[in-house]
């Protein structure tokens, strides 16, 4: 599967916003794992961040856009990436 048509999937699955975290992730070729990694969180806590089951707190959304290499407000709006 291209990346292009990944990112679609996501986006069929559902129209949440924390999705563009997971978009952004597939973008930069990154895994949960690493991204965990280098926020300093677990990748299970990640992945519940990613999907909307909790939200990450400012220190952390601020971590996480740098490695994504997002804006904070591209992470948190609808709109796509």
């Amino acid at each position: 599967m291209t990346m292009a048509e990944e990112i679609d999937k996501v986006y069929v699955v559902a129209e949440r916003r924390p999705l563009n975290m997971k978009i952004a992730r597939i973008k930069r070729g990154l895994t949960q794992r690493e991204v965990a990694d280098a926020v300093g969180v677990t990748q299970a806590t990640y992945s519940r961040m990613e999907n909307g089951v909790t939200r990450p707190d400012y220190n952390v959304l601020v971590k996480i856009s740098k490695v994504l290499d997002v804006s904070v407000n591209r992470l948190t709006l609808k709109a796509k990436l």
